[in-house]
């Protein structure tokens, strides 16, 4: 029982200096701090450097630079939008003076189509009258012959140019070669040996030498240029058809 007496004594004393030496600890502790703190150095806040003036005045020389080429693009802008303008306002000018052209073809045009919608009107007057002088057939026969004769009279004024040409040209450089018979070399003529005749193969010779190409048994001439026959009939070589576009030349 002493035993145990004494172990819970003990015990208890023990329990009650515990604490206390907990509050020492805690307060040296926090002294020490507080004289560690109190002897270290305060930090210092560091000072920025003030700039020099040279400095002040290149950084405003460089936002000048920079607001002076954002001025210029803006400025190069404006001005390609000015030359767009310009084309288009050019390209507005031709297309009213190209308009303005087409009006007046127009009108032109109207013009002309009024002239020969008078023309034509007249025109369809004339015919009508002839359709009336036609009804009568002596003023239809009369009509006829004059306009055949107005006809022979342009063909005769025609052939005879073409023959005036075909004579200066030939006295200069000599005939022409279609205007030769091919076999004897002759020029063609209205004379009866000179008289062009085509073949039923479609060569011409003249009819002279036609005859001498003619087989009397057969009735029959053999073309000299590519050996094809053609039977003649009872006038023989007079029978062949002339070449009347040698004559008319």
């Amino acid at each position: 029982m002493a035993l145990r007496r004494s172990k819970r004594i003990a015990q208890i004393e023990k329990e009650k200096k515990k604490p206390v030496a907990t509050v020492v600890t805690r307060s040296i502790v926090t002294r020490s701090a507080t004289a560690a703190a109190v002897s270290s150095p305060i930090p210092r806040i560091p000072q920025v450097p003030k700039k020099s003036e040279n400095e002040v005045l290149k950084e405003k020389l460089k936002r000048m630079q920079k607001t002076l080429s954002s001025t210029r693009a803006r400025l190069l802008a404006e001005q390609r939008s000015g030359e767009v303008l310009q084309h288009r306002l050019a390209m507005t000018e031709i297309d009213n003076q190209r308009v303005t052209e087409l009006d007046q073809e127009v009108k032109n045009l109207m013009d002309r189509t009024t002239v020969l919608a008078e023309t034509q009107q007249k025109t369809i007057g004339e015919l009508q009258l002839q359709i009336e002088e036609c009804k009568d057939h002596d003023k239809f026969e009369e009509a006829m012959n004059k306009e055949r004769q107005i006809g022979k009279k342009y063909r005769d004024d025609y052939l005879e140019e073409c023959r005036k040409y075909t004579n200066n040209w030939e006295e200069r450089n000599g005939p022409f070669p279609w205007r030769v018979c091919e076999i004897c070399a002759f020029k063609f003529g209205e004379e009866a040996g000179r008289v062009p005749r085509v073949l039923r193969c479609g060569h011409t010779v003249c009819t002279d030498c036609a005859g001498n190409f003619i087989n009397q048994n057969t009735n029959s001439l053999r073309c000299p240029f590519d050996r094809q026959f053609m039977q003649l009939g009872i006038n023989g070589v007079n029978g062949i058809p002339k070449n009347f576009v040698l004559l008319n030349m």
